[in-house]
C-alpha cells in the first residue's frame, strides 16, 4: 500500500470514528448529548513556528475534530517532524476512543434506569416520584464524574453499580407492592363474588 493510500486509509477510519460518536452520542440524553467537555487535546499550528499546545477541555466531537486537523497537518511536516506529531495525535486519539468507551459504559447504566422508570410509570405511576428522585441522583453523579474526570471512570464504576443496583432493588419493592395490593384487591373481589 502507498503512503498517499495508507493515509486515506487513516483518515478514512478516523472520519467513521466521528460519525460513530456522532451518531451514538446523540443517544446520551442524560449527559446533553456528548456536548460536555471532557478531554484535552493538542492542537498543532504550523506557522513561522510549529506549536502543539493543549486546549482546554472540549466535548468529544470537537477533540475529534481537533485531531483530524492535525493529522491533516501533519502532511505539510517535514518528516523529521511528522513521525513525532503524528505520534503524538494518535496518543491524544486513544484518549478520546477510551473516553467513548468510558461514556458509552456509563450510559448503559443510565439506560438501565431509564428503561425502569418507564416500566414503573406503567407499573405503579404513585411510585414513580420515588423512583425518579433516586435515580436522577445517580444520573447526576455520572455526569458529575465524567465531566470531572473522565478517565476516572474506571475506578468509580463498581461504586455507582452498587448505587444502581440498590435502586433497580428499590425498583422491584416498589412494583411488588403494587403485585401484592393488586392480589388482595383480587381476592377481595373474589370473596365479595362468593357471598
Amino acid at each position: 500500500m502507498s503512503v498517499e493510500k495508507s493515509y486515506e486509509y487513516m483518515m478514512d477510519s478516523l472520519m467513521r470514528i466521528i460519525s460513530f460518536v456522532r451518531e451514538v452520542s446523540i443517544e446520551w440524553w442524560w449527559f446533553e448529548q456528548g456536548s460536555i467537555p471532557v478531554v484535552n487535546v493538542r492542537k498543532l499550528e504550523i506557522g513561522d513556528k510549529i506549536s502543539f499546545d493543549y486546549l482546554p477541555k472540549m466535548p468529544l466531537l470537537e477533540a475529534l475534530r481537533v485531531i483530524q486537523s492535525n493529522f491533516e497537518l501533519i502532511r505539510k511536516l517535514q518528516s523529521k517532524d511528522r513521525i513525532d506529531y503524528a505520534l503524538k495525535t494518535a496518543q491524544d486519539l486513544y484518549l478520546v476512543l477510551q473516553a467513548v468507551s468510558y461514556i458509552i459504559d456509563a450510559h448503559n447504566l443510565a439506560e438501565e434506569l431509564h428503561a425502569v422508570r418507564e416500566s414503573i410509570s406503567k407499573s405503579r405511576p404513585e411510585a414513580l416520584d420515588e423512583f425518579i428522585d433516586a435515580a436522577n441522583n445517580i444520573i447526576k453523579r455520572l455526569r458529575e464524574i465524567l465531566a470531572l474526570d473522565v478517565f476516572s471512570w474506571p475506578s468509580e464504576r463498581e461504586r455507582i453499580k452498587k448505587e444502581v443496583k440498590k435502586v433497580l432493588e428499590l425498583a422491584e419493592k416498589l412494583t411488588a407492592k403494587r403485585k401484592e395490593t393488586a392480589s388482595v384487591i383480587e381476592r377481595v373481589v373474589q370473596e365479595e363474588e362468593k357471598s
